[in-house]
């Protein structure tokens, strides 16, 4: 399905940003935190994830950027942006379940 393909390519994508960065504290703050297996879960109950791809993806390629320009103003900004926005979309979700 759409959605296990999604699932899976976002994982993933997080994963090689994750350790891209080096940073192994931040690495195993992420597996502690089991942030991955949150997201997905997320994903399956929402409904509306598909709405979210275009933006989702627009951020992803915004990080890749600003690490390939090794440039931490920039990356700061989109991470900021894009954690931003998904605590948001998880919020809106929750509010509508209750």
């Amino acid at each position: 399905s759409h959605r296990k393909i999604h699932e899976q390519a976002n994982w993933e994508f997080h994963e090689i940003v994750i350790r891209a960065s080096g940073n192994q504290r931040l690495a195993d703050m992420y597996e502690s935190l089991q942030a991955h297996i949150a997201m997905c879960r997320l994903h399956r109950l929402d409904e509306n994830w598909q709405s979210r791809l275009p933006q989702e993806q627009k951020e992803h390629q915004e990080i890749v950027e600003a690490m390939e320009k090794r440039d931490a103003k920039a990356l700061a900004k989109t991470l900021r942006s894009h954690i931003l926005r998904a605590k948001d979309a998880l919020l809106e979700h929750i509010e509508a379940t209750e």
